[in-house]
């Protein structure tokens, strides 16, 4: 038998760790009540930050008879207005901006969650995921990120050689969270539902038992008519977690893991589920088990993981590119309602030279002038927002909205529009071979004279631009 850790050490170390994660003197009793909670004596709650709020949408949209025609059904119901045009001339480290790393902890002794569950936009995870003897591999990536209710909010996108399904995540001093949508699982926009769950309390060891509430995800139907509503908090479901350990030894294939073990208890619509979930620092989820009553067991185990590059200052690289240090510039930014935030990773910037104003678009440590006017331009950037792999269910319509509003954005700033705001009509016609949109807008300039304009587009399943074009 294993000799007992003496209480000294346990105290020693916790202090330490809290030290590192408080940034200074722990509160006296933090400690005791830390260790009272991992012998199971329960502990006072902290509050929990108010959920993410954002514009609610239409209640019900009614499905067409077809796939295809429902996502586009649900498109027209889930495009918002774009309601003014936001401008960001502070450095990219004065806020928030798409590739920045969410949710990172470098400190080697934190015991913040978010160091178990990196968010950095582009990480990547393969997994390999059984059931009933049926295997597959699974792909999951942190493809997009925009400011929620000022909560910097990640996109996760995970592929399986079908269509892709998308969760919203973000962490803060209190933990891991999961936001709710009002999107089926295959819509990238993010549409809050008033739903905000805390997966993984931080510090961690602070709770051993710790709930929230979740939304059961929507499925687009696959054949004939359906009708697709709109959920309410009312339809969340009860989750009641319980930490099973903070340095449990894994081992999967040839790799050993020190994992943060919880297990998570529910009652779905199927019947009662038990959750187990392993983290790791560093990493994330590395195996991820889910067994419904009377129903075969779901493993998901991590076979790679590839974390984010380091994410360069945008206006580093944009000065590589125009050699110009004391040139001022002004970052586009898209609110949260607006489909470019959700299907775009690009940051675009806006200089002016003399009398006319550029546009340059940043992507990771690159930059390059960007014309919209030029569908060579659109195409470059679907190349590097790498749409092709993501063109199932309700992206490629999403998608193609996005290339016509960020066309007109960039055609109001450039002309000195104060807002953009949607027109009357909007077209939306999707079909095997490409999605095309017709979207009316209204620009108002300075002196508050407004400006009509209709802008199409249309993109390819394959994710390749054919047309972006602003009819006056």
């Amino acid at each position: 038998m294993n000799p007992p850790r003496s209480t000294s050490a346990d105290e020693a170390f916790l202090e330490i760790a809290l030290e590192e994660q408080l940034g200074g003197a722990v509160p006296p009793d933090l400690v005791a009540r830390i260790r009272r909670s991992a012998n199971g004596t329960p502990m006072p709650r902290r509050p929990r930050p108010a959920p993410a709020t954002a514009a609610d949408r239409p209640a019900t949209t009614r499905c067409a008879r077809n796939h295809r025609l429902l996502a586009a059904a649900l498109l027209l119901v889930g495009s918002a207005v774009v309601a003014g045009v936001a401008l960001d001339s502070r450095s990219n480290r004065s806020g928030f901006a798409a590739q920045e790393p969410q949710g990172r902890d470098d400190k080697p002794h934190s015991m913040a969650a978010a160091a178990w569950f990196p968010l950095s936009l582009g990480a990547r995870w393969e997994y390999r995921q059984a059931r009933d003897g049926d295997e597959r591999k699974i792909t999951v990536t942190a493809t997009a990120a925009a400011l929620v209710g000022g909560m910097p909010v990640v996109q996760l996108t995970e592929l399986d050689g079908s269509e892709p399904r998308f969760s919203f995540w973000s962490t803060d001093e209190h933990g891991v969270h999961q936001h709710a949508s009002q999107g089926t699982s295959g819509d990238p926009l993010f549409i809050a539902a008033g739903v905000h769950g805390c997966v993984l309390p931080s510090p961690l060891g602070a709770e051993a038992k710790w709930s929230w509430r979740r939304l059961p995800a929507i499925e687009l139907p696959k054949f004939g008519a359906a009708a697709v509503g709109r959920r309410t908090p009312a339809d969340a479901i009860d989750c009641q977690a319980t930490l099973l350990g903070v340095a449990e030894a894994l081992r999967i294939g040839d790799r050993d893991w020190s994992c943060v073990h919880v297990r998570i208890d529910c009652t779905t619509k199927n019947g009662p589920c038990e959750e187990h979930v392993w983290y790791a620092r560093g990493v994330g989820v590395v195996r991820h088990a889910v067994h419904v009553e009377g129903q075969p067991e779901v493993l998901r185990e991590l076979v790679q993981f590839t974390p984010a590059p380091p994410a360069p200052d945008r206006s580093n690289v944009l000065t590589a590119l125009i050699n110009a240090p004391g040139k001022h510039c002004e970052w586009v930014t898209f609110p949260p309602e607006d489909d470019a935030a959700w299907t775009l990773r690009s940051t675009f910037a806006l200089v002016r030279e003399g009398d006319a104003i550029r546009v340059f678009r940043v992507f990771g440590d690159h930059a390059v002038a960007f014309d919209r006017t030029r569908i060579e331009d659109f195409q470059a950037l679907a190349a590097d927002e790498d749409f092709g792999p993501r063109m199932e269910g309700l992206f490629p319509q999403r998608a193609t909205v996005g290339l016509a509003r960020l066309a007109a954005r960039l055609h109001a700033l450039q002309y000195e529009g104060n807002t953009v705001r949607d027109g009357k009509g909007f077209r939306a016609e999707i079909g095997q071979a490409a999605a095309k949109v017709e979207i009316s807008v209204v620009v108002t300039d300075q002196d508050g004279k407004d400006q009509q304009l209709v802008v199409k587009a249309r993109m390819t399943m394959k994710g390749v631009p054919e047309q972006v074009d602003i009819q006056q």
